[in-house]
């Protein structure tokens, strides 16, 4: 089990990775070989099944995250106030849990391990933006 937590966690890193080299440097190609397992930006063993499901959902949906994240952010604070990191977390842990509804608590907790090495200072931040997504999703379903 604590394997898999590890796994599952690399996986996460190399998915924000790709993510936050995107969003410095937007490349289709970096999608492309990603998308393909070639895991240009780690050499350690990751689950590529996960991986190509977070990627192909940012990938899917790479124009309306900051419309996603500022629909959730509740304040008066700017996009661009949020760090290319935490953006790049916020992006795979939405794109995550959209599709794992079901486990949305374990992964904003391995998404905020995450946080905690690469940018601390805005653990806060990414927890409220994540939580309030996961609000929206019940009240959405609530009203379906």
């Amino acid at each position: 089990m604590r394997n898999k937590y590890y796994l599952n966690l690399l996986t996460r890193r190399s998915a924000v990775q790709a993510v936050y080299q995107n969003i410095s440097t937007p490349s289709d190609a970096l999608w492309k070989d990603i998308s393909q397992n070639d895991h240009i930006l780690t050499e350690t063993k990751v689950d590529d099944i996960l991986l190509q499901e977070i990627v192909e959902k940012v990938e899917k949906k790479w124009n309306e995250w900051d419309e996603i994240i500022l629909k959730n952010l509740n304040s008066d604070l700017d996009l661009k106030k949020i760090s290319r990191c935490a953006k790049a977390i916020l992006i795979c842990a939405i794109a995550e849990i959209e599709k794992k509804k079901e486990i949305a608590s374990i992964i904003i907790n391995e998404y905020l391990e995450l946080t905690k090495l690469f940018c601390e200072n805005e653990v806060p931040l990414v927890n409220k933006i994540l939580d309030s997504f996961v609000h929206s999703l019940s009240v959405r379903e609530e009203r379906s």
